[in-house]
């Protein structure tokens, strides 16, 4: 008899579990705050940013500015959200346009010093919403996202795609950067995935930038179809972007591959900053523009 109750009890908690169970709201990270809860300021055009994961953010997407509306104050002044695969242009309250903030970014995170100003303080019950203008639609960095030919049958390879490995290195985001920098440990190094319809020889393209004596270390490009090295120009500062043909390399038909930026010696603080890589090729016309920043707008190097 007793064993009959407590088969009795064992599927009367089952059936609880599974009818209570639709109620449960699942831990996905995309946003936690509900649609209905879109703060006045943010546009009935906006979407929610998919693939986003951040607690107690929500992200909303129109056009090239992204929302994110914050659940609480950030008791450090911090506010740290996932990496994004765009440059980042400006970051300022929505309630606050006049105020910018800065932006630190981190290998796998960004980091925004978003202390409130007396002007969102003094609004009490306003939810805290900061605004991000983007170089492109908000796009949450994968590490799996994969770089395909253009008309001409030329593979870009954006700084905002680079898997980054290692300690130090990162994609920078801020408009005079838009790099893979920050590569003072020589055991670091950058990846991208690139699909190729076509096979052959490609050039291989650099948009790189050096500043004065950290020229001169060595660097292996490598692919699954094949490697080369080359030496690092010095091009006056970090932030002074020069193309360069570093060489050629015969490559294969692919839905998927890669090609890795490996240090092979540094020779002196830093190895480079890149902003670009190109697969082109052979006999494919292209600029060679190179992209020089202006020096009133750049912070002093150290």
């Amino acid at each position: 008899m007793q064993a009959r109750l407590m088969k009795s009890e064992t599927r009367l908690i089952s059936l609880l579990a599974f009818v209570l169970m639709p109620l449960v709201a699942p831990d996905i990270g995309v946003c936690n705050l509900p649609s209905e809860d879109r703060p006045p300021g943010v546009p009935e055009s906006a979407e929610l940013l998919s693939g986003w994961k951040a607690k107690d953010i929500g992200a909303w997407r129109d056009g090239d500015h992204l929302f994110l509306i914050l659940g609480k104050e950030p008791t450090d002044g911090l506010v740290k959200i996932p990496r994004l695969a765009c440059v980042s242009r400006r970051i300022h309250w929505l309630d606050d346009p006049d105020t910018e903030l800065k932006l630190q970014p981190e290998p796998a995170v960004w980091v925004i010093n978003a202390e409130p100003s007396s002007k969102i303080e003094a609004s009490s019950g306003s939810r805290l919403v900061l605004v991000l203008t983007l170089d492109a639609p908000a796009r949450v960095f994968d590490e799996n996202f994969v770089c395909v030919p253009n008309a001409d049958g030329i593979i870009v390879l954006a700084a905002k795609n680079a898997v980054t490995h290692g300690e130090t290195l990162r994609f920078e985001p801020q408009p005079h950067k838009n790099t893979v920098g920050y590569w003072s440990n020589e055991r670091d190094f950058a990846e991208w995935h690139f699909g190729l319809k076509a096979a052959g020889k490609y050039e291989i393209d650099i948009l790189q930038g050096c500043g004065k004596g950290h020229g001169g270390s060595k660097v292996s490009c490598k692919t699954e179809s094949g490697a080369l090295e080359f030496e690092v120009q010095e091009t006056g500062h970090f932030q002074n972007f020069i193309w360069r043909t570093v060489g050629s390399l015969e490559l294969k038909t692919t839905e998927r591959s890669s090609l890795s930026l490996i240090p092979v010696h540094k020779s002196a603080g830093a190895v480079m900053d890149v902003r670009a890589v190109r697969l082109v090729p052979v006999g494919t016309e292209r600029s060679f523009q190179p992209e020089l920043a202006d020096p009133d707008s750049l912070p002093a190097e150290k």
